[in-house]
């Protein structure tokens, strides 16, 4: 052999023997030991990385779920299921979790909202706001571009025909990306249990809304002073609800001068009078609806159910609890509504 090629290949093999007697000292001198309970938590999510419980992705949710103490039930697309599995490695009790779903809080569509120039730039809620705000007459209003449809992992978002994003309520898991995108931060993530919620974000006066849409709250008021509960209050012109409480918006959505409120459902129960009633009048003098109850004094009355909105208001005031409620409520998403 050439003795200049020999040299070479030892010269080589010395080389190649040195660094790999080296990098095996240093993967063994330098390694971070991961600890088993955190790999086993990782594998436990369903490695969505969507960033919806607040840290970077699932290697880093796990590893403070273990050392850091952070809560068990923050993986929303992991849910109940997830969230107990990961309780039991931790040796926790029972946990439950809420499920949550993303509301738009804008109604103002492309025939109920008016613009205030053309835009013929890059189709991105993003870009757009840089332009003035957007070409949105109102300042709080949804552009309609589809960033949040973009961002969805999910296939939770679609864009409508009117121009706003629509919510699959059973794809949707609620991880938040819609709520980080939107740059007019019009996504909230709700209960799945909210029925009635204000799909208005407009912190503007009465005249100034009207002028831009016609279903844009007003700031009147009213829905504040007929829900009568502390969960519900009126804030720099603008309805602030607690979704998390009991209140019930059912009065606030039919008083509504707007229409700013939005009932998911399809069908809700409605009150009935039987025999008992003695005609003391007094489930017609609470009714909020004009000639839902009717009836004569001292005769049985009667409630209208296409006019009932199922209030409820008047079973209590009955003394002889001549009231019942008929029927049962279902809801779907917004497209009906829209």
């Amino acid at each position: 052999m050439n003795p200049v090629l020999s040299y070479t290949l030892i010269t080589l093999g010395g080389v190649g023997f040195v660094l790999g007697a080296a990098l095996a000292f240093a993967s063994k001198r330098f390694a971070v030991e991961i600890n088993p309970l955190v790999e086993k938590i990782q594998e436990t999510l369903p490695g969505a990385n969507c960033g919806g419980c607040g840290y970077a992705g699932c290697a880093a949710y796990a590893e403070a779920i273990v050392l850091k103490g952070a809560q068990a039930t923050l993986c929303a697309p992991g849910g109940q299921a997830v969230a107990q599995k990961i309780a039991e490695m931790l040796g926790l009790e029972k946990t439950v979790t809420l499920r949550r779903v993303a509301y738009l809080h804008c109604a103002g569509s492309r025939d109920k909202a008016k613009d205030k120039y053309v835009y013929d730039g890059i189709r991105d809620c993003r870009k757009a706001v840089a332009l003035g705000g957007g070409p949105k007459a109102c300042e709080y209003g949804c552009l309609g571009y589809g960033s949040c449809v973009t961002v969805c992992k999910f296939g939770a978002l679609t864009m409508g025909e009117d121009g706003l994003p629509k919510v699959d309520r059973l794809k949707c898991t609620a991880c938040g990306a819609c709520v980080r995108e939107c740059p007019k931060h019009l996504f909230d993530l709700l209960p799945d249990t909210t029925m009635i919620y204000l799909a208005c974000s407009s912190h503007e006066k009465g005249k100034a809304v009207k002028d831009v849409c016609s279903v844009g709250c007003i700031g009147c008021g009213i829905c504040v002073k007929v829900s009568a509960s502390d969960a519900i209050e009126l804030k720099d012109n603008l309805p602030s609800i607690d979704y998390g409480s009991s209140i019930n918006l059912i009065l606030a959505q039919y008083k509504c001068p707007t229409k700013s409120y939005i009932d998911q459902a399809i069908k809700r129960p409605h009150m009935s009078i039987d025999s008992k009633c003695k005609g003391h009048g007094k489930c017609a003098g609470i009714c909020p609806v004009k000639g839902c109850i009717s009836g004569e004094p001292g005769q049985p009355y009667k409630i209208d159910p296409l006019k009932c909105i199922g209030c409820g208001l008047c079973l209590p005031v009955c003394p002889e609890k001549a009231i019942r409620v008929v029927g049962a409520m279902g809801y779907v998403g917004m497209d009906m509504y829209n």
